[in-house]
């Protein structure tokens, strides 16, 4: 199996586990939204990941990570690892969504990962 964690009351997979669980808090509603994005990129970019199918917890793989949402270099770390234009602008948006000023925010809501899904798609179907 490819690095299932399991401690206390956290678990998952560290490849799709936010930056904040990795970090060791507690999961929520925001966490597993993160994690769900990053599921999303996983299967977007057939498994491409800039931080592999397989992460540890450690601080390099969360920078790693951290790395590849930053804007200046999602485009090349991500975006150019999917083909289709509706993802890869559904992507963008979620990454909007939780990454600000190279911060990972908390709070986002089930309502703004739907919105800004449909923003990405509506951004495509617009064009």
């Amino acid at each position: 199996m490819c690095g299932q964690l399991q401690a206390s009351a956290i678990t998952g997979t560290p490849a799709f586990m936010s930056l904040a669980v990795l970090k060791g808090q507690p999961q929520n509603e925001s966490t597993e939204l993160e994690s769900l994005m990053y599921s999303m990129l996983y299967a977007a970019t057939k498994g491409k990941l800039h931080w592999g199918a397989c992460l540890h917890t450690d601080p390099a793989a969360r920078d790693a990570k951290l790395a590849a949402m930053v804007e200046s270099e999602f485009e090349a770390l991500v975006l150019s690892r999917i083909d289709d234009t509706l993802l890869k602008r559904v992507a963008k948006c979620l990454r909007a969504l939780f990454f600000v000023s190279g911060r990972c925010l908390q709070g986002v809501q089930v309502k703004d990962f739907i919105a800004a899904i449909h923003q990405g798609h509506a951004e495509v179907t617009e064009s």
